[in-house]
């Protein structure tokens, strides 16, 4: 099957249809790193916490709204930080990126000499995968480094 997948996400905004969890937003991350922070950073020598912005989801925002988004995603990772180091002795840092979010995740993969990727998912159907995409999808495929994916509550219950 071949879609085009801009004209069908744009047909179904039109129609009013919604795909929950098209977008997986703070509580995906919250759980993804709930996860990882009791099964996987006390084996960590270095951990590096990123988020990209998303530079196509944001190019309708003024540089105001975007400055915001920053500072909010900024005290987040700053907790994030705080929080793997009560519970690893690893290095831990964060990196706030601004790109595209496959190629971004590829480079920090690179650069850090990621051993593990790990990432959440937050729920959209095999379907809206086929027809929109996955972002987990393209890095598992891209990246050399191992992957781990942590459904989100919703999909693991």
């Amino acid at each position: 099957l071949v879609f085009n997948s801009r004209e069908t996400a744009d047909n179904l905004k039109k129609s009013g249809a919604f795909i929950p969890g098209i977008r997986p937003g703070d509580q995906t991350a919250r759980h993804s790193f709930a996860y990882a922070k009791q099964n996987i950073l006390k084996h960590a020598q270095v951990v590096t916490i990123l988020h990209v912005q998303d530079a196509i989801s944001l190019r309708h925002h003024d540089k105001e709204t975007i400055e915001k988004f920053n500072q909010i995603d900024s005290i987040r990772l700053d907790e994030m930080v705080e929080s793997a180091k009560k519970v690893s002795n690893a290095k831990v840092a964060y990196r706030l990126a601004h790109g595209t979010i496959v190629p971004e995740i590829m480079r920090e993969s690179k650069l850090g000499q990621a051993t593990l990727i790990v990432m959440g998912k937050h729920g959209r159907s095999f379907f809206s995968d086929i027809v929109l995409g996955s972002t987990i999808t393209s890095v598992i495929q891209l990246v050399e480094s191992n992957c781990l994916i942590v459904p989100f509550a919703s999909e693991s219950a």
